[in-house]
């Protein structure tokens, strides 16, 4: 019995590679095993948390306009950081290419020209 999910993929890994050697050269498939723990090499951190958010300035953008209804949630979303946060500021969302086009370099140019303090991205969490 195995100890834990690692040591399964190590040993599930050991079985796919010694399968590929039973094999012939026309016949071989490279597999690829990704680990399910979700263990990732961090390769840059997330900006630092801000204090708090009066005063400042929030983007708003919409990764899926049609399927997550940000024209019903992104209101309530501001209302509600409004109650906590009154003299919060928002860019709305309509002022930005909205769906998967997001994360495009033209559109994180226009987004920081606004120079806004934070970003909401989507709503779907």
């Amino acid at each position: 019995m195995q100890s834990n999910r690692r040591d399964f993929i190590k040993s599930a890994g050991s079985f796919a590679g010694s399968a590929a050697l039973t094999t012939s050269a026309a016949e071989r498939v490279k597999l690829t095993l990704l680990d399910p723990t979700g263990a990732q090499e961090i390769t840059h951190l997330f900006a630092a948390r801000l204090p708090d958010l009066n005063g400042k300035m929030i983007a708003e953008l919409a990764v899926d306009p049609t399927k997550w209804q940000p024209h019903r949630t992104m209101p309530y979303i501001e209302e509600l950081l409004k109650k906590q946060f009154p003299t919060i500021r928002f860019i709305p969302m309509q002022e930005f290419p909205m769906g998967i086009q997001v994360s495009e370099d033209r559109v994180i140019k226009q987004v920081a020209a606004r120079k806004p303090d934070a970003v909401v991205i989507g709503n779907a969490g």
